[in-house]
Order: C-alpha cells, then structure tokens, then sequence
C-alpha cells in the first residue's frame, strides 16, 4: 500500500469512522476508555447468515461486533480472551486487523 493512500485512509478514519459526532462512541474497553463502533447491523447479517446455535431455557447469546483503531487498543486480542466492555465481560470470538482498524466479534452468556 503507497504511503499516500495510507495517509489518506489514516486520516479518513480518524476524520469521519472515528469522529464522536459521526459513528464513534466513547466506551470503556479492559478499564480504558476510547472511541469505538458498535456496529449491530453488521452482526445481523452474519448471525443470518450462520446457522443458529444452541441455547437452553433461561439463557441467552448476548454478542457484539467491535470496530477500534488498533492503534490506541493496543496488541490483536486472540480468541477465547475475556474482554471487558462497559463493566461487561465477553470472549473474544473473533478479531482481525484491518488496515489499523480492529474488527472484534465477541459473545457472552446472559440470563
């Protein structure tokens, strides 16, 4: 990737993804807190398309998809880590970087 572009898309990130007044939300992430995306829609179409897993009577599968500049995160969380997300803990399912940007899926257990 040309060093340009990259400044381009650095720059659109922090411009218009990342910008409070536009998607972002401040949300306190393992005790620090930052700006991050929630993106729900997202999530619902990859629960579609994935076949639906089981549940018992009482519990449900609480989930959330995770945008957050890698950055100001810090190191790629790996699967199977608990994240805490506004005094909530969840595992990491899933997380890729990409290009700076972090896409963390995570799933918790609710009553």
């Amino acid at each position: 990737m040309s060093a340009p572009f990259r400044e381009q898309l650095n720059a659109d990130l922090e411009a218009a993804f990342f910008c409070a007044g536009e998607f972002a939300e401040e949300h306190e992430i393992d005790g620090r807190r930052m700006l991050c995306v929630l993106d729900d829609n997202e999530l619902t179409e990859r629960k579609n398309a994935a076949k639906e897993g089981q549940h018992m009577d009482g519990l449900f599968l609480a989930d959330r998809l995770l945008y957050v500049r890698a950055d100001i995160f810090g190191a790629l969380p790996k699967p199977g880590r608990l994240l805490m997300l506004d005094g909530k803990g969840f595992l990491v399912v899933d997380a890729a970087d990409e290009f700076g940007v972090y896409s963390i899926y995570l799933e918790a257990n609710r009553a």
